[in-house]
């Protein structure tokens, strides 16, 4: 052997030996690192665009005894937890999705536009996402992600983590409201609404790069990258601005109201020339100015010429109309008697009153003189059988009344300053605020 090959491997043992020995001492160090230390350096790689996840070191504490003194001791309300923010964050909004988003948790959007997933049932934070806007549309939510508009981008949040999945730019500028429907973990379908008299019909789906036949002699499995785009499906025009949100019923069923004062039954499953077949449409006598509300099988629209319409979805005949002597500036809604199954209808005139009507025949039960909002439901069980149901209603002054389903009888009342903003979750059992700014609380009534 020659005395230059004889060099060359002594070098190639000992830098062997070196290499053996530093792995053996970052072993050795990674065991013996502090628990903070060794979190610290296995944080992860934050993406460089969109929405960023961090990891949720938001945690529950318990009830608050300080926050129940401050409720009248008259009033049949428990906290039932409470989460407080961090120093300096502060609740712009609350978002509580429906039942049928089939999600556990209720959205909270800070000043720092922070948004974070908290679990009703308990108030512990699952995840925590920190957006570079804030966000044009409320939260849509599915069993598989959370969608928004935000900076002209459709974004999707991973349901259980909050990561960024996709953000992928619209070719057109959107509305105030985002749907998801018929929801598939690949191919979410979305209905958007446009700034003027277009709804639109979004699907997101999937492809593979590159393509699967691969480029000369690489190996595709090496290189093989989901990519993410959004398809048109269909486009809905009005002849005035729509105003929304619309209404989107199964089977394909669409119902859109526009400020010229008509309303449109549509249908998304039979697409014509890229638009949906129109089944019928109704004109008004004023523009309408709320968004339609939808209860299978009736659609409820309120007017500018101050009348209700409830409409059969079916085939847009009129099931009955109400005459409010006043002008409407919100959208329906439906509350649902846990025992009998019957459905009221409340409805916000412009500095007041609130009406509860019936459903099936669209007559007054009785009405609130002042504009408030319905943000949940109630049991007094001390009631007799068939009194016990409640809504619960946040007056204009921010105080909280509860009142009886059935007659309207005030039951109890909270003066203003207790919650400084209140989730509108009409069909759920806990009352979802935020106190003093940065403390999330949920309260039962006992």
């Amino acid at each position: 052997m020659s005395q230059r090959a004889w060099l060359w491997c002594v070098a190639v043992v000992l830098t062997g030996l070196i290499v053996v020995t530093g792995c053996e001492q970052a072993q050795k160090a990674e065991e013996e690192m502090p628990p903070a230390e060794a979190e610290e350096e296995a944080a992860p790689t934050q993406p460089t665009s969109g929405p960023v996840p961090r990891a949720a070191d938001l945690e529950p504490m318990a009830l608050s005894i300080a926050l129940e003194e401050r409720l009248p001791p008259t009033v049949p309300l428990r906290v039932e937890w409470t989460l407080p923010l961090k120093s300096g964050q502060r609740v712009t909004n609350l978002w509580v999705p429906p039942e049928e988003a089939g999600v556990d948790f209720l959205l909270v959007l800070t000043e720092a536009n922070d948004l974070i997933a908290v679990r009703r049932e308990d108030g512990r934070a699952l995840w925590w996402a920190q957006l570079e806007q804030t966000p044009a549309t409320p939260p849509a939510c599915s069993p598989f992600g959370v969608y928004f508009v935000s900076g002209g981008d459709l974004i999707h949040l991973e349901v259980e983590t909050g990561r960024a999945i996709w953000q992928l730019p619209l070719s057109f500028p959107a509305g105030d409201y985002l749907q998801v429907t018929e929801a598939q973990r690949g191919t979410p379908h979305f209905i958007i609404q446009g700034l003027t008299r277009v709804v639109r019909g979004v699907s997101a789906y999937s492809s593979m790069w590159p393509p699967p036949r691969g480029y000369g002699s690489l190996d595709r499995k090496d290189l093989m990258m989901e990519s993410y785009h959004l398809r048109e499906d269909w486009k809905f025009g009005a002849k005035g601005s729509v105003i929304g949100p619309v209404g989107a019923g199964r089977g394909g069923a669409l119902v859109v109201a526009d400020d010229a004062g008509w309303i449109y039954g549509a249908n998304r499953g039979y697409i014509v020339k890229g638009r949906p077949n129109i089944d019928w449409r109704e004109q008004t006598k004023g523009p309408n100015v709320a968004g339609v509300g939808l209860h299978e099988p009736y659609a409820v629209v309120p007017s500018r010429d101050r009348v209700i319409y409830c409409l059969r979805m079916g085939d847009g005949a009129t099931a009955w109309r109400y005459p409010t002597g006043e002008l409407m500036d919100e959208q329906p809604v439906f509350v649902e008697h846990p025992a009998t199954g019957r459905i009221s209808v409340f409805v916000r005139c412009k500095g007041g009153p609130v009406l509860c009507l019936g459903l099936d025949d669209g007559k007054l039960k009785w009405q609130v003189d002042e504009a408030a909002t319905v943000i949940a439901m109630g049991e007094d069980p001390e009631r007799p059988e068939g009194e016990q149901v409640t809504v619960v209603l946040r007056l204009p002054d921010g105080s909280l009344e509860s009142r009886a389903l059935q007659g309207g009888q005030r039951r109890w009342q909270v003066p203003s300053g207790f919650l400084d903003l209140a989730a509108e979750a009409p069909a759920r059992s806990m009352i979802f605020g935020v106190h003093e700014g940065d403390t999330l609380c949920a309260l039962v009534q006992e």
